[in-house]
């Protein structure tokens, strides 16, 4: 019997067809004595446990996918936690739950080949979207659901693992496959529904796992189908054994969708605020780790890291990311290609520029004056809204229009999108209008005195301003900073244009943000305004773009950009995936999005903690708290600017 087909049969049945010798051979058997299995706690805590690797009989690592040329330890997928022993005939079925279950729920490879289509449609599927975050946590739901087969279901999620779903799937894609019913696992008030299976998709918090004990100890669902979006301890996974005593959970299983799938080359961790001063907030740097390796395993690399050398918080997640893929090496036992992945980590504060500047793309400008949360955009504050519109999804995966404009500049977008946003600004409170044009600096003054400019935008101006002039000798930042105060710009605002500084000025970056050009010629391309639709091809470049085509030519300098231990790359990379701290943008997804168009043979992923627009930028680097830092020297700004 071939092994397709002993992977279509049943795994009661395969166990049977199976030989001993088969069931024990390399790569299926038991781990040769002597042999760890490493396991730290999702918050990087202590190791625990040697648990028993056996082979799955169900395919687990000997059936290979056509195309797919890895070895029986390349598991693309999720580890299983089995809560059944494997029998041969005669044997007796062991109890799924008690303390018996904590002995018998075993790790062991369970394939990710089994999914609509079959392992041909798989390969085939492989070959093109390797570096797709979308695609990789839609078909980590869609197994999922295959998996608990057929009959009415219920998703039972946390309040992250709801967001993580709701950007693959919509709610009527959902529920074409017998889904009816969402529920979160901390909702107190759930009914008992026992015609319904139960998928619970879940974060492997302590807060869960405490909330899915108390579930097994009292199941309101007849049987339990449990994924966990990331690397689960063994003891939390023995409490929950422990807990079963009612029989009810089918199979727990790893799933390592533990981050956003914005776009297929763009993914975010939902985190604002991960830094104190220029150090990490300790649990914000566990969830940051989990949520990298996680993408890691989910598109089945095994990197090399480089990252930014003047960023100790960059070193310190490039030191983390590597620790895990040590301990949990067996995770990460992937087919080996002639050039290995890349995993470059930078810091916000390199590029403080892009952030604060109005972005030209469709979805960028969206988020920039709406704001994208988890696809959604709240309209709830626009005056005669109607009810149906209060929240509106905006998904390229759902949306026609959407997938096919979102990256195109303004002036691109066509007549229609050009004469609606003109009718948007005229409609607009005097409050939210954008600066008209800017000339030149001379210009820079009077505009900060026009009634019609905003206190955020006049903040805004002399924000950049003092990122490029903070070292020139006779800079007017401290008229600048009265003009600011007469204006009446709040003192929030006022300290956010020193803090700024503190955050991604010449101390803290770790290259030359600025090219040598002359004042003006500088003005025009950070101060730029709706005026003249034209004008919009001349926009600002992300700093990333010059460090990725540096990257990809081989010219990055291992002195600014050093590798995380003493291996290098010699040949050019070809998958490389960017993780920026303290949050990306939507600018430099565009970045990437014409890289993977443009360059052959190269393909990229960008991730961020978030992904920011202008406010949600000030908001980080208010909670980084160098804006406290930088108080005293927003006092001495303003008693200089006094004297004149």
């Amino acid at each position: 019997m071939d092994r397709v087909t002993l992977f279509l049969l049943p795994s009661l049945y395969a166990e049977f067809l199976l030989s001993p010798s088969q069931q024990e051979g390399p790569g299926r058997g038991r781990d040769t004595p002597g042999q760890r299995s490493a396991s730290p706690t999702p918050a990087g805590g202590r190791q625990v446990g040697n648990p028993v690797r056996r082979g799955c009989p169900c395919v687990a690592a000997s059936v290979l996918h056509p195309g797919d040329r890895s070895g029986p330890h390349d598991r693309a997928a999720p580890r299983n936690y089995n809560s059944q022993q494997r029998r041969r005939p005669g044997s007796r079925k062991p109890k799924l739950g008690g303390e018996e279950a904590a002995e018998t729920w075993r790790r062991v490879p369970c394939s990710f080949s089994k999914i609509k289509g079959g392992a041909e449609c798989w390969g085939l599927i492989c070959q093109f979207a390797t570096m797709n975050v979308v695609f990789a946590v839609k078909q980590y739901v869609t197994k999922m659901i295959e998996d608990s087969g057929p009959g009415m279901k219920v998703l039972l999620m946390d309040k992250e693992t709801t967001g993580i779903v709701s950007m693959v799937y919509t709610q009527s894609e959902i529920l074409q496959k017998e889904v009816y019913l969402f529920e979160r696992i901390d909702s107190p008030n759930r009914e008992i529904m026992k015609h319904l299976k139960a998928i619970c998709f879940l974060r492997p918090t302590k807060e869960n796992v405490d909330y899915l004990i108390q579930e097994l100890r009292r199941p309101k669902y007849s049987i339990y189908f449990i994924y966990f979006s990331n690397v689960i301890s063994k003891s939390d996974v023995k409490s929950l054994a422990e807990a079963d005593e009612q029989e009810v959970v089918a199979e727990v299983q790893e799933f390592y969708g533990d981050y956003i799938a914005v776009n297929p080359h763009l993914f975010s961790l939902n985190i604002l605020g991960c830094c104190q001063g220029r150090n990490w907030d300790p649990a914000q740097l566990s969830r940051t780790t989990q949520g990298l390796t996680a993408l890691l395993l989910s598109l089945k690399k095994c990197p090399m890291i480089r990252y930014q050398l003047s960023s100790e918080a960059a070193k310190r997640l490039a030191e983390c990311v590597k620790q895990v893929i040590t301990k949990e090496y067996e995770l990460f036992e992937f087919r080996r290609t002639e050039v290995p992945p890349l995993l470059l980590i930078l810091d916000r504060c390199d590029d403080a520029i892009t952030p604060l500047l109005n972005q030209w793309t469709y979805q960028a400008m969206v988020h920039e004056l709406l704001g994208i949360n988890n696809n959604r955009i709240d309209l709830s504050r626009v005056p005669g809204i109607s009810k149906d519109l209060r929240e509106v999804v905006l998904s390229a995966e759902n949306d026609e229009f959407y997938a096919n404009n979102m990256y195109l500049n303004f002036a691109e977008i066509g007549s229609n999108i050009k004469n609606l946003m003109e009718d948007f600004q005229k409609k607009k409170p005097k409050e939210q209008q954008k600066l008209e044009s800017i000339a030149d600096m001379k210009n820079l003054k009077r505009l900060l005195q026009n009634p019609k400019v905003t206190e955020f935008d006049a903040a805004r101006l002399v924000m950049l301003y003092a990122l490029h002039y903070e070292r020139h000798s006779n800079n007017s930042l401290p008229g600048l900073m009265m003009d600011l105060r007469n204006k009446g710009v709040c003192e929030k605002y006022r300290k956010l244009v020193s803090a700024i500084v503190e955050y991604g000025g010449k101390r803290a970056r770790g290259s030359d943000l600025f090219s040598p050009k002359d004042a003006v010629a500088i003005t025009k391309q950070f101060l730029k305004g709706l005026k003249g639709i034209e004008n919009v091809y001349t926009q600002h470049q992300p700093f990333l773009h010059e460090t990725l085509d540096h990257l990809i030519k081989g010219k990055l300098k291992e002195n600014l950009y050093p590798y995380l231990g003493p291996s290098t790359l010699r040949d050019r990379p070809q998958d490389i995936i960017v993780f920026v701290i303290g949050g990306a943008t939507y600018e430099e997804a565009l970045t990437v999005y014409n890289l993977n168009r443009t360059t052959t043979g190269v393909r990229l992923v960008l991730g961020g903690t978030t992904v920011h627009n202008t406010k949600s930028f000030l908001e980080e680097v208010l909670s980084s708290g160098l804006h406290s830092r930088s108080k005293e020297s927003s006092q001495v700004t303003a008693r200089s600017a006094s004297r004149r």
